[in-house]
């Protein structure tokens, strides 16, 4: 809920844009705005002092799924007021309320210095990322050596946007404040007129100002990326497919460049088409080609570090030798370590070996084979680029 202005008691509510999820219906129908003295718990419109219902109006441009209303009570007794807002809904949406717990009051206000506020932007007509100045001005008509202070609100098509302080300690009889916006700001796309309500101060009255015409154009909207399937599996040397969903939000129409990346030089991908037009939805399809190495790296390392431990065993043990033997000054005692070490070592060379023959006193049987050399697993990043908006997708790949 948004109040424009408070001009000795007239008031002008909106009755803030109604919101949906993207990609459903504009909501239709009307609103009716409530003026009640106390916060009634889950109850909504009951018994209200004042009462007005407007109808709902769709915007344009990438907020064009949602709707809004502005109601205006033109003179209010003094009081302290809730607002509540009940929709009527429509053959889409249900009814429903809203209690804003905040509340205002109107009061009387005693005589004060007429002003006279002035808003402008310029320029009058931008797009995108461009930028435009608000510059607005109150003048007081009384003689008070210094310029009227306080809170200045700006409305756009009767929906708030901002506001501004003016500052304080300025000479003579005006005070401005500007400030840059873009094209965000607004909730229309297209023409919209802005007003600026200057709240008053100590000795100056409040003021509204004539509308200001402009035109904001909007980049439109948003888009969302997202891949068919979280994870593909692939052979060795092979290929694989997954698609890309793409879907506009907000109206977003538009180029959408495609890339991927993949995690490692074994495998590589392409994106097809690589610059679809969006406007809607469509698809995209990754490929990934994973080489005939892609599943082995992984296995070729594990066994290489295998191999060096097996050494370092070998070494380990025959350096424990060498340490007993010298290790002693007796002969009879070296003697006698030589022929321990030498019953060790051929201990030693049949655990090497595999233990005895088997069966019938044949050889040794080769080793089984080795087990299927282990799964790898690799990731492609997708992007999307559309008007400026980067959104990412990872496939993982697993490699047989």
């Amino acid at each position: 809920m948004d109040k424009a202005g408070g001009v000795q008691g007239a008031n002008t509510f909106a009755a803030n844009r109604v919101q949906i999820p993207l990609g459903l219906a504009t909501p239709t129908g009307t609103v009716r705005v409530c003026l009640v003295p106390q916060f009634t718990y889950n109850q909504v419109c009951v018994k209200p002092v004042y009462s007005q219902t407007a109808t709902l109006a769709p915007v344009s441009g990438p907020n064009s799924y949602e709707s809004f209303a502005s109601v205006t009570f033109p003179s209010l007794a003094a009081n302290l007021y809730y607002v509540d807002i009940l929709y009527s809904g429509d053959s889409y949406w249900g009814s429903e309320g809203l209690e804003d717990l905040s509340f205002f009051s109107a009061i009387t206000l005693p005589t004060l210095a007429p002003t006279i506020t002035t808003v402008s932007i310029t320029p009058s007509s931008f797009s995108g990322s461009q930028t435009a100045t608000i510059t607005a001005t109150v003048t007081g008509t009384g003689n008070m050596g210094t310029a009227p202070t306080g809170e200045i609100d700006f409305f756009a098509d009767t929906v708030g946007i901002t506001f501004a302080l003016l500052p304080a300690g300025v000479a003579g009889n005006s005070n401005t404040v500007s400030f840059e916006v873009d094209g965000k700001a607004f909730l229309n796309s297209g023409a919209n007129q802005l007003i600026a309500s200057y709240q008053g101060d100590a000795k100056n009255g409040p003021s509204v100002s004539s509308p200001a015409n402009f035109t904001s154009i909007q980049t439109a909207g948003d888009f969302s990326l997202a891949s068919q399937f979280s994870q593909i599996t692939l052979k060795a040397g092979g290929l694989g497919t997954v698609g890309l969903n793409l879907t506009s939000l907000s109206n977003f129409s538009g180029a959408v460049a495609l890339s991927c990346t993949p995690s490692s030089s074994q495998i590589t991908c392409a994106v097809n088409p690589p610059s679809p037009n969006l406007n809607g939805s469509t698809t995209a399809t990754l490929s990934v080609n994973a080489s005939s190495t892609a599943a082995r790296a992984q296995r070729s390392g594990a066994k290489n570090t295998v191999s060096r431990l097996g050494w370092l065993g070998v070494g380990g043990s025959f350096m424990f030798g060498l340490v007993l033997l010298t290790g002693f000054g007796d002969r009879k005692r070296r003697l006698a370590t030589l022929l321990s070490l030498g019953i060790f070592a051929g201990l030693l060379t049949l655990a090497s070996c595999g233990g005895g023959s088997g069966p019938g006193g044949g050889q040794t049987p080769p080793p089984p084979p080795p087990p299927p050399p282990n799964s790898t697993t690799y990731s492609v990043l997708v992007s999307a680029n559309g008007n400026g908006i980067i959104h990412n997708a990872k496939v993982v790949v697993v490699v047989q």
